[in-house]
């Protein structure tokens, strides 16, 4: 724990703007996931409001944990905690979609739903998202954390699409990527200020469910009355808070636990960074697993090689950009051609179906989602976030043989089939208009 707050001290700097009071948030407006219908719409965070028990304990199961009552509250304080989903291999009937980077832009994040065709079109606020997506399979490929503002209100809004996509024979499922577990281990250099405060108000409706010392001692803990109070809560105090979410075991770190590292789809692997030889060697359930050990609190020494190589280098699981350049070199290509031809047949062998492409996210593409390698590798992080660059949304779809780009473009989604990014295409595309999401409820910082 000692390193973990020591930790939070990268961030008193950026940080030290919150205590200043030109500080200009209206915190009377509330956080993003009180608009899900998560939590009473009736009472705004205002002087001396407090969220219902009731409606705390609606939010945490909507973050994933579903089925909870009262009784069950008091065996998650003694211990019990959800099975990760470590599976590699998954089967979908219906299309598959693939969404990049998200850091902390819930306002993006829909824009990509409605694009991809898996949520209303006519949606102003979050409660009126829902699925619509039929037996369609979103994949989002980690990063939702960091760089801005609505990291916990976008983890809830997929999980309660999550919940409705599997009523309708769908699915959304999400990856751990490098700065899920750079907050699990306690760096906290890319959180905005907005996110921090998000984080405790959130433990503010923890501790309405939960009661005050549920999670690890030694963090202090209290209620903030007021507006104003959060305004002049010291950095540290923010970073203990946040410490208790994301800190391996914590609420948050249990539930970032469920995503997986790599996930294959029909014939399709998902990863955030990349895969190379050495992981597909050691074998990626495994890996898997031992990340989600990792989050939901368990130090055992025989989970670390495989930390090592999903998290623990330049060429780990999340971390690798070695397919991430947008023109990979003529004298290069043979040798990435075959390291990915392996990766790929050693998929193939463990998954017992031949998987033909990878997917990735985690660098950004200033020419849009694009394909290399003849097609065997896909990069999908377009820097949609406004704490990146604000590009328009694009997702990849998946359906059958054909893999298509979904941009939109003269009022639309237009559909590229199998763009390869040495076609240098150039084509203009127009942004598709904010106005119809509400921004009333974006938890926003104006310093």
């Amino acid at each position: 724990m000692s390193s973990l707050r020591s930790a939070c001290s990268t961030s008193q700097t950026f940080l030290g703007s919150f205590t200043q009071v030109q500080h200009k948030r209206q915190f009377d407006s509330k956080p993003c996931f009180n608009d899900f219908g998560f939590a009473s719409k009736k009472q705004p965070l205002s002087k001396n409001t407090k969220t219902k028990k009731s409606d705390s304990v609606f939010v945490v199961r909507a973050l994933g944990i579903h089925g909870w009552e009262d009784k069950e509250i008091e065996e998650k304080k003694s211990g019990s905690r959800m099975a990760p989903q470590s599976k590699l291999h998954e089967t979908a009937e219906g299309r598959v979609i693939a969404i990049g980077d998200l850091h902390g832009d819930i306002a993006q994040t829909i824009r990509c739903l409605q694009l991809a065709g898996v949520v209303s079109v006519e949606a102003e606020k979050p409660s009126d998202v829902h699925w619509t997506g039929g037996n369609t399979v979103v994949v989002q490929l980690g990063d939702v954390l960091d760089r801005g503002d609505d990291e916990i209100g976008i983890l809830l809004l997929l999980r309660k699409l999550g919940a409705e996509a599997r009523d309708a024979g769908g699915a959304v499922h999400m990856l751990n990527g490098n700065h899920e577990v750079l907050n699990v281990a306690g760096d906290f250099r890319y959180v905005t200020p907005g996110a921090f405060v998000e984080a405790d108000i959130f433990s503010d409706l923890l501790e309405d469910a939960y009661g005050e010392n549920n999670l690890e001692e030694g963090v202090p803990c209290f209620r903030m009355k007021t507006p104003g109070d959060r305004v002049m809560m010291s950095t540290q105090e923010l970073c203990d808070r946040r410490v208790r979410l994301f800190a391996p075991g914590g609420v948050v770190a249990q539930q970032l636990a469920n995503n997986r590292t790599v996930l294959v789809i029909n014939d399709t692997c998902y990863v955030h960074g990349g895969l190379l030889p050495k992981h597909i060697e050691y074998g990626l359930e495994h890996l898997n697993t031992s990340m989600s050990r990792w989050m939901r609190g368990e130090f055992e020494e025989d989970i670390q090689v495989a930390l090592d190589l999903a998290a623990g280098s330049k060429s780990s699981v999340v971390w690798n950009r070695m397919f991430s350049n947008e023109r990979i070199l003529p004298a290069d290509w043979e040798t990435m051609y075959a390291i990915t031809q392996q990766v790929l047949d050693g998929l193939s062998e463990e998954c017992g179906v031949e998987v033909k492409r990878l997917v990735m996210g985690h660098t950004v593409q200033r020419s849009g989602i694009n394909s290399e390698l003849d097609g065997l590798v896909w990069r999908v992080d377009i820097g949609v976030s406004n704490g990146v660059l604000g590009a328009s949304p694009e997702v990849l779809e998946i359906q059958g043989e054909d893999v298509s780009v979904l941009r939109y473009g003269f009022g639309q989604a237009n559909r590229l089939k199998g763009i390869d990014s040495t076609d240098n295409v150039n084509t203009v595309f127009e942004e598709l208009s904010c106005s119809a999401i509400d921004h009333a409820y974006l938890l926003r910082s104006n310093l």
